[in-house]
């Protein structure tokens, strides 16, 4: 059976497992610092590219707290 125009859904499947793996990989250079944190499987869960950006050019001083708050707003947003 085809799907989207003529694309296998495999082929659809797996084209959406790899678009969004690199939501795993942003969370993975952020692992010493989620495991500080009570919320790691939130923060894990909620990486995207906005607060990938956002976190990577936060300062040191209540990094934590800036990383849940931002990811908590990014969310509600």
């Amino acid at each position: 059976m085809n799907w989207g125009g003529g694309t296998s859904l495999l082929t659809i499947g797996v084209t959406a497992l790899l678009m969004n793996s690199r939501q795993l990989f942003y969370s993975l250079s952020f692992i010493d610092v989620f495991n500080k944190m009570k919320q790691k499987w939130y923060m894990i869960f909620t990486m995207t590219d906005e607060t990938y950006a956002v976190n990577c050019n936060l300062e040191d001083q209540d990094k934590e707290q800036v990383m849940f708050y931002v990811a908590l707003f990014s969310r509600c947003y």
